[in-house]
């Protein structure tokens, strides 16, 4: 098995008089942590209790990288290599931020 290592962003902390709140790794929104998903690169079943290689994202935006790296993964049939899970994860962010999927990513 090989071991696939990602610190693509580190989460940026924001403390407010809500509480701790974190930024979405996509969309950049933030979020009280409590309402962000971690995202796992390795799946959960390879990686046992390692947690790295995971990144928080709000829960629209995990759907949306989910299924961009589920489409990529079904059109190569076969897992993906380190670098276009990196190109999936960039060119995704990139979509978002643009407002391709609804203004939910605008700035």
């Amino acid at each position: 098995m090989i071991e696939r290592v990602f610190h693509i962003l580190s989460p940026e902390k924001v403390g407010t008089k809500e509480g701790t709140k974190k930024k979405c790794e996509v969309c950049e929104h933030l979020y009280d942590e409590r309402l962000l998903e971690r995202h796992h690169f390795m799946p959960k079943a390879m990686a046992g209790k390692w947690v790295g290689g995971t990144i928080l994202l709000g829960p629209t935006c995990h759907r949306v990288l989910t299924r961009a790296l589920e489409n990529e993964r079904k059109k190569k049939n076969r897992d993906l290599l380190d670098d276009e899970v990196k190109r999936v994860f960039n060119r995704t962010r990139g979509d978002v931020q643009a407002g391709k999927y609804g203004a939910y990513g605008r700035k």
